[in-house]
């Protein structure tokens, strides 16, 4: 398990930051956060872009916005 997170960390940092016995070392909150960044961000941006979009189209429709 321990080989499998190293390598997606490494993977997400862009080179060699962390050997697989180094992992137990990082306090839970860092490996939430790796693990966040590498499985979850993903889809939460592209679900943040479509709430954004969806916003911008509605705006854009109302009469009133931004034509003063």
């Amino acid at each position: 398990m321990q080989i499998a997170l190293a390598s997606r960390i490494n993977q997400a940092s862009g080179g060699a930051v962390i050997a697989p016995w180094q992992v137990d070392d990082l306090p839970e909150t860092w490996l939430d956060a790796f693990r966040f960044s590498i499985d979850e961000l993903p889809s939460a941006s592209m679900a943040m872009q479509k709430i954004r979009s969806a916003q911008n189209a509605w705006l854009a429709s109302h009469p009133t916005y931004r034509k003063s």
